[in-house]
C-alpha cells in the first residue's frame, strides 16, 4: 500500500525535487558555457599576462555567451517550473527564485572550473611572448564569487529568465477550470 504524504511533506518534497533539478540545469549549463566559448589568447611578458590585440576582440565573449545561456536556460527552467507546480504557486515560485540563483552560481563555478587555469599565474613561469588562452569567467567577476553577491550583471540573466518564463505561463495559462463561472442550466 503506498504511503500517503502529508500537505507539508508534500511541498517540502515539491521543493526539494525542484531544487534539485535547478542545480542540475545549472551545472549543466556550466559545461555548455565552458563547451561553447572559445578562449581569447594573450601573451606572457616579463612574468606578466596580456591579451593580443585579437584577443581583446574576443574578450566579452564569456559574459555574453553566459547570458545568453543562461536566459534561455531559465526561460525553459521556468515554464517547466510554473507548468510542474500549478497547484503549489508560493512554493513553485520560492523555489524557482532560490533556485535560479543557485542555477546561474554553479553554471559559473563548473564553467569555470573547466576552463583553463589563471593566465597571470601561469605568465609567471612562461617564456617571453609565450601563447597563453585566457580563463574562463565573467567580466566584473571574481574567481569565486559569492552566490548572492552578483559581481557581474551577467549572473542576473538566469534568474531573469527564469522569471520570464513562469510570468509567461502564469497569464497564458489564465483561471483554472475549476474557477470558472457555472452556466445557468448547471444554476438550476
Amino acid at each position: 500500500m503506498p504511503v500517503r504524504l502529508t500537505p507539508g511533506a508534500a511541498r517540502a518534497r515539491h521543493l526539494v525535487v525542484l531544487l534539485l533539478l535547478w542545480a542540475v540545469c545549472g551545472a549543466l549549463l556550466g559545461v555548455a558555457w565552458f563547451a561553447l566559448w572559445e578562449p581569447p589568447v594573450g601573451q606572457a611578458y616579463e612574468g606578466q599576462w596580456f591579451l593580443t590585440r585579437e584577443g581583446l576582440d574576443q574578450d566579452a565573449s564569456a559574459t555574453a555567451l553566459f547570458a545568453l545561456l543562461g536566459v534561455a536556460g531559465g526561460l525553459l527552467l521556468g515554464v517547466l517550473t510554473a507548468v510542474w507546480g500549478r497547484d503549489r504557486e508560493l512554493v513553485t515560485l520560492g523555489a524557482a527564485c532560490v533556485g535560479s540563483v543557485l542555477a546561474a552560481w554553479l553554471m559559473f563555478q563548473v564553467g569555470h572550473a573547466l576552463g583553463p587555469p589563471d593566465p597571470r599565474e601561469v605568465a609567471v613561469g612562461a617564456a617571453p611572448l609565450q601563447e597563453i588562452p585566457a580563463d574562463l569567467r565573467l567580466a566584473g567577476a571574481d574567481a569565486d564569487p559569492w552566490p548572492l553577491w552578483f559581481e557581474s550583471s551577467a549572473f542576473s540573466a538566469l534568474p531573469g529568465g527564469a522569471l520570464l518564463g513562469i510570468v509567461g505561463v502564469l497569464l497564458s495559462s489564465g483561471t483554472s477550470g475549476s474557477a470558472r463561472p457555472r452556466s445557468r442550466a448547471a444554476r438550476g
